[in-house]
């Protein structure tokens, strides 16, 4: 990787694979953003975390990039946007979500340096469940290093149960970092919600340094778990994204996710 720098602007190249090779705007050092009213902080925006890297290669795979073209996918606290970048190239129709408006600048001005169409922007917390009733429905979706605490953790299980399609597919890589319990709450909170989950070790290079990344794939059920007002879990048929599923989903979460 290499870059210059203008300002507090870094321009990073990011060589993906033997023939994708992207240039990513970044920040040099973070801009003074008012604290979010959801989750009361995210000013980690400006730049591009190692797991990123290791995610987007990951992604640009032979393997994985016929599953990705012409799919609806969403990108789970964009940042400066390398994976929406990737995915872009791939084919895939892209939407990026960040509650930081200069995320999303930045991730606009990062598809112009790579000439690509802009992906389209949505201005959200991910920790802000009336927001989320407002998102469209997707193929994918897609997070890197988001499960830093239980909060998170909760927080990322509402949108995949919320926003994947009928047997969607999330993606989530994280460091696993050894004072988070956001990785283990995560996967326990998705295998209540009966998704298929596999995962793997991605070994890779970022900065020069090796680094390593736990890449979870998860397949979002054709029946879902709801929490009734009163009584056991029920599991009823509904297709995921429709709108029933989206008001059974959306009515329990409440009481879900503060277990």
């Amino acid at each position: 990787m290499t870059r210059r720098q203008k300002n507090t602007e870094v321009i990073r190249t990011y060589d993906i694979t033997a023939h994708l090779t992207l240039r990513v705007a970044e920040r040099s050092r973070r801009l003074p953003v008012p604290p979010c009213g959801s989750c009361g902080d995210g000013n980690y925006w400006h730049v591009t975390w190692p797991t990123a890297v290791v995610l987007a290669r990951y992604l640009a795979a032979p393997a994985r990039q016929r599953t990705l073209t012409g799919r609806q996918v969403l990108v789970l606290g964009c940042g400066a946007g390398l994976e929406a970048l990737v995915l872009a190239k791939l084919g895939a129709r892209v939407s990026v979500l960040d509650h930081v408006p200069a995320a999303l600048d930045l991730v606009a001005r990062n598809c112009a340096l790579n000439q690509l169409v802009p992906v389209t922007p949505h201005l959200c917390c991910w920790h802000d469940l009336p927001a989320l009733a407002h998102l469209p429905t997707f193929d994918v979706v897609i997070a890197s290093d988001v499960l830093y605490n239980a909060d998170a953790a909760h927080s990322v299980a509402r949108v995949l149960t919320t926003t994947l399609n009928r047997t969607g597919t999330g993606i989530v890589a994280d460091p696993r970092r050894s004072f988070s319990e956001g990785p283990a709450l995560f996967t326990r909170l998705m295998r209540e919600h009966r998704f298929q989950l596999t995962s793997r070790w991605v070994t890779g290079t970022a900065y020069g340094r090796e680094c390593r990344a736990h890449v979870s794939t998860l397949i979002a059920p054709a029946t879902v778990r709801r929490l009734p007002a009163k009584g056991n879990w029920s599991q009823v048929p509904a297709q995921a994204g429709s709108s029933e599923f989206l008001t059974r989903e959306r009515s329990g979460l409440g009481e879900l996710f503060s277990k």
